[in-house]
């Protein structure tokens, strides 16, 4: 009893902060991320497919990847929800998901490791809202959620693994594999190093014989590899016809080291983040400080000090990422947030003083609200532009193809300052408008890179065919694009053309060209900022 008061103050700052943090998902229409408005649009698409909506008028640009491959985790519950709900409620249901369970997940493995360290979870808090999440990347987030639910079953579990009990680890570990490799590989790695930490402080305590503490670890290899091992035939399956050599990262270390310790992959929407991004990783720091001081005091092994090699394999692969792995890219950015995340698996073993645990549990509630705080202002702003950019929606008919180019990836609000200064947001938000209805929308960047479940026909893919559009300023090939495909492009959207002022620029001039050449003008936004042409009969 005693310990569930002193537990108390802890449970009830984890639900505020829960609460807390639902708060900029569901405060506008919309929550935007940089690729968050493609997975939802590509994900009704993949619907239609499978449901014979419409097929005919996506067939000439869409068809299934046929493997089953990682990523499938957002699309598939997007196009469930979307069955059901608006394209933003259901967006919104699907992020609601990640941000109350990776708290949770980071929780659960802490409280197996020792419940009275619950407090640490708290610190988990601020990572939710990270660069990479931001990005649009859903999937890699919900692999951060699988890879603690994960480790934290085994911990649970790991002496009284019953058959039913490997049977739902197993399920954890395919539902890491359809939502990231990259959260899979780390629960892998990190379990495999603690067995066998955990086997060789075994036989130290008990005396054991090498026979019997590598029959130990040998079984519970064995375990764990029958529950993944359905995931490593789909992992050698997935390689097998999407090998992508690795490409060396430009970053040099000391560029690594210092946004390592800045924590810069914290800053999602405004430079005004940087300090407590810092501050988070100098606070964790100072942790690891105390524990280590305190860990040397005791002078004797845990049997989960095996956690600490599963951080330092994190920490080891963030320095020694490629650029690009199996065709995905931003790789540092991905994984620099997991090293602090994975440490507080570790710190979680001693037992602390209480005013130790105070003062972390109100760091972690301060640093949680002011970041939510500064975002704030530029939630509203993204508010504000996504409400006028969906105003051309009812200009826009059903059955068509749309061209968005976007002259400012950070947006511009009516009195030309950037919605988001840290960000591009504005790449793939026009993808909203074909969630609304039934459209092509051009360029897809998803289905160009072979690794999420829809592709594009390379006869009118729109990268290939229209130009690079992902760019500033874009790319675009549109007026003769029926001629050399058989397709067609029935309106253009631009957005912030006239803000920017790049005229003298030949992408822009060319463009301008194209729409007065083949374009009428149908729709000019409130402030100016969209503007929607539809193409002229014959042209």
């Amino acid at each position: 009893m005693s310990l569930t008061i002193k537990r108390l103050p802890e449970s009830i700052l984890f639900i505020i902060l829960l609460i807390g943090s639902l708060v900029p998902l569901w405060l506008h229409p919309y929550y935007l991320t940089g690729d968050g408005p493609c997975h939802v649009y590509n994900a009704k698409i993949v619907f239609d497919l499978w449901l014979d909506h419409d097929y005919d008028f996506y067939n000439p640009y869409f068809y299934l990847h046929r493997i089953l491959l990682p990523n499938w985790f957002s699309h598939f519950w997007l196009g469930l929800l979307l069955q059901f709900f608006s394209p933003a409620l259901a967006e919104k249901i699907l992020l609601s998901a990640y941000v109350i369970l990776l708290p949770i997940s980071v929780r659960y493995a802490i409280k197996q490791v020792n419940p009275q360290s619950q407090y640490l979870a708290l610190l988990s808090f601020p990572f939710i809202y990270n660069r990479v999440f931001q990005m649009g990347f859903y999937n890699f987030s919900f692999g951060v959620v699988f890879c603690f639910l994960i480790i934290g079953y085994w911990l649970r579990w790991r002496k009284e693994m019953t058959n039913w009990r490997l049977a739902v680890w197993a399920l954890l570990w395919l539902l890491g594999y359809f939502s990231h490799p990259v959260g899979l590989t780390y629960a892998l790695g990190g379990l495999g190093l603690f067995i066998i930490v955990e086997g060789l402080i075994t036989r130290a305590a008990n005396r054991q014989t090498w026979r019997e503490a590598l029959t130990h670890i040998f079984d519970q290899l064995i375990k764990m590899g029958l529950a993944c091992l359905p995931v490593l035939m789909l992992f050698a399956n997935f390689f097998y016809y999407r090998y992508v050599p690795s490409s060396p990262s430009n970053d040099s270390f000391d560029q690594l080291q210092r946004e390592f310790f800045e924590l810069s992959a914290m800053m999602s929407v405004t430079h005004q983040e940087r300090p407590w991004a810092t501050s988070i990783a100098i606070f964790i720091g100072l942790i690891l400080i105390y524990v280590v001081v305190a860990r040397i005091r005791e002078r004797r092994w845990s049997l989960f000090d095996g956690l600490f090699l599963a951080f330092a394999l994190t920490l080891l692969a963030y320095f020694k990422s490629p650029g690009t792995l199996a065709g995905a890219g931003i790789l540092s950015v991905r994984l620099q947030f997991f090293p602090y995340l994975m440490i507080l698996l570790w710190l979680a073993i001693p037992t602390v003083k209480n005013y130790f645990r105070y003062a972390v549990m109100a760091y972690a509630v301060l640093v949680s609200f002011v970041l939510i705080g500064l975002r704030l202002p530029a939630y509203q702003r993204q508010a504000d532009a996504i409400e006028e950019i969906l105003s051309a929606a009812p200009y826009i008919e059903d059955h068509k193809t749309v061209l968005p180019l976007s002259y400012s990836f950070n947006g511009l609000t009516p009195a030309g300052e950037q919605v988001t200064d840290a960000i591009w947001l504005f790449i793939h938000v026009f993808d909203y408008l074909g969630a609304q209805k039934t459209l092509v929308i051009f360029p897809n960047y998803e289905t160009s890179t072979w690794n999420f479940p829809l592709l594009y026909r390379w006869q009118t893919e729109g990268f290939t065919q229209i130009g690079n559009t992902e760019r500033e300023p874009p790319i675009a090939s549109f007026l003769d694009y029926p001629r050399r495909t058989g397709g067609k492009v029935d309106y253009v959207l631009t957005w912030c053309i006239d803000q920017v002022q790049k005229d003298s620029l030949p992408e822009v001039k060319s463009v301008r060209d194209q729409l007065q050449q083949g374009y009428e003008l149908v729709f000019i936004s409130k402030n100016s900022l969209v503007k929607l042409y539809k193409r002229q009969p014959g042209k």
